[in-house]
């Protein structure tokens, strides 16, 4: 119980700073591009020290996919957990698309999310999606990551779910190739990942987020690997589906 409390303590402390930094941000930094490059950079200094608080480790295969200079990406990952955004936002700085009703709403997702400078989508609403799009492009343009999770939830992890096409559409309009990564967890309290203990990080389905991160608050470690698989190159030829068929197919091979 004493460690939960240590670490609600540190979070809070984590999340009110994150807050009180990027506000300053907001107000003195009047470039759009740049203050998105702020907010990015921010949330992934965060996010590292928030994993460490966890004790959440990440091992990374294939870096050198993920670290190539003067590039940026529309990274597309598998989800399983709100732990994936901490993984990936720690290791490369990124603008994420963010569901209004699964994200927007959280303390402390929501809170990061925003002034983590997210893109939030309405994923009911068919008639905000042609604008929705051209402000991923726009940020794409940029010259910032924009990450995507393109199974439009998380999954208990039998499976990589079937990716929905409608918001890869950016990557095609501003001619930016498509990164994919893998995401798996490994072990739970130095225990291999099972279908017993994997509910202790998976979040999905009816699940509370107070109530999962309050269990995820006791755990004394998780070991998770974050794969960066071969960049999909973008051209005029390639339509929003076959290239939801080349990052699945690509993730779903490194899943399994």
């Amino acid at each position: 119980m004493a460690r939960r409390f240590i670490k609600v303590s540190l979070i809070f402390a984590l999340v009110l700073s994150s807050v009180v930094v990027a506000f300053l941000t907001d107000k003195f930094v009047g470039n759009k591009r740049r203050k998105l490059i702020y907010f990015s950079k921010i949330t992934s200094i965060f996010s590292k020290i928030i994993l460490r608080v966890l004790r959440i480790k990440v091992y990374v295969r294939n870096y050198e996919n993920l670290s190539k200079r003067n590039a940026n990406y529309f990274i597309v990952s598998n989800h399983l957990s709100y732990i994936d955004i901490f993984a990936i936002s720690s290791l490369i700085p990124s603008t994420f698309i963010a569901s209004v009703d699964e994200v927007g709403d959280k303390f402390l997702l929501g809170t990061l999310a925003k002034f983590g400078g997210s893109v939030f989508v309405d994923r009911r609403s068919r008639a905000k999606l042609t604008e929705e799009i051209e402000v991923i492009a726009d940020v794409l343009r940029d010259g910032i990551n924009v990450v995507l999770f393109p199974e439009g939830t998380t999954s208990n992890g039998d499976r990589v779910l079937c990716f929905k096409t409608s918001l890869l559409t950016p990557a095609l309009r501003s001619n930016i190739d498509v990164l994919p990564i893998c995401m798996k967890y490994l072990r739970v309290n130095r225990e291999n990942l099972n279908s017993k203990n994997r509910d202790l990080v998976f979040y999905y389905g009816d699940m509370t987020f107070f109530q999962h991160f309050w269990g995820v608050l006791s755990l004394k470690s998780v070991e998770m690997e974050l794969i960066g698989l071969e960049n999909i190159k973008i051209n005029e030829n390639l339509t929003r589906k076959e290239v939801a068929e080349l990052a699945f197919n690509s993730i779903n091979l490194a899943y399994r």
